[in-house]
């Protein structure tokens, strides 16, 4: 397989939305000034309190927002945090309704945009977001990886309709990588590969990927690109944890359409 350096087909990175909610107190002032409806946090262990959070809490509170602290029902000594005019407590509410009711496996598009609208994300915003997640994830299930595959192997996966790969496919192995960050495929990579090499994705369930990436250095890590070699011992389990067909990178973009 031809050596080339992973990161260099990414972009560099970037904010999905709005530079100005990168930092909590950017996303606490928008929210003080009514600019986004309110801020979400994460999740807290009720008993820890670490600068960041006492941080997040007093500057909520020196714009005279409200906190708002949720037990999660499965893991109760750990809590979502919120903060918010008092007014504009019904949105969470309703999105604590909407992630009860709605199993992970049955997300999409659809779904992400009426989060996003409930978080208060302007319609401009919630549009670059779906877009940024089309093109950086392959749906809503599993984990999405990248491979770097034969041309020959390319042309043969339209025979399978993208279903799997065959043992008759694989000559050798194939490079699969990941990034843990906010970094996306530059649309241009397959000019950046060998050229009998071909860009292509797909989603697999989270029990293969760590078990794929579990040894990689960079494993687990923020921002780090994790490569693994993906052969014969491997494909049976490969092909049984695919939540996705194959997507192969064109100059039109990923294809085949994924359903979201």
């Amino acid at each position: 397989m031809h050596e080339i350096d992973v990161a260099s087909l990414f972009e560099p990175p970037r904010a999905p939305v709005n530079d100005d909610y990168q930092t909590d107190s950017g996303e606490l002032r928008a929210v003080a000034c009514r600019k986004k409806a309110i801020s979400y946090y994460g999740q807290v262990i009720l008993d820890r309190v670490d600068g960041r959070f006492q941080a997040y809490c007093d500057t909520a509170f020196q714009h005279g927002l409200t906190i708002l602290q949720f037990r999660t029902p499965d893991v109760p000594e750990m809590a979502d945090v919120y903060a918010l005019h008092p007014d504009q407590m019904w949105r969470v509410q309703a999105l604590r309704s909407l992630e009860m009711r709605v199993s992970y496996n049955s997300w999409s598009d659809a779904l992400e945009a009426f989060r996003s609208a409930l978080l208060g994300y302007s319609e401009q915003e919630i549009k670059t977001w779906i877009e940024f997640q089309r093109w950086q994830r392959l749906g809503w299930i599993g984990r999405t990886i990248y491979l770097m595959i034969p041309l020959a192997m390319a042309e043969q996966l339209a025979k399978v309709a993208n279903r799997c790969v065959s043992g008759g496919m694989l000559e050798g192995e194939i490079t699969a990588f990941t990034y843990n960050g906010y970094n996306v495929i530059r649309r241009d990579a397959n000019e950046r590969l060998a050229s009998h090499c071909q860009l292509g994705r797909v989603a697999i369930e989270a029990a293969f990927f760590n078990r794929l990436f579990g040894s990689s250095p960079g494993y687990g890590k923020p921002d780090a690109i994790v490569t693994a070699h993906l052969g014969d011992v491997l494909l049976r389990d490969f092909n049984s944890a695919l939540c996705s067909p194959i997507q192969l990178l064109h100059a039109q973009g990923w294809s085949p359409q994924a359903h979201t």
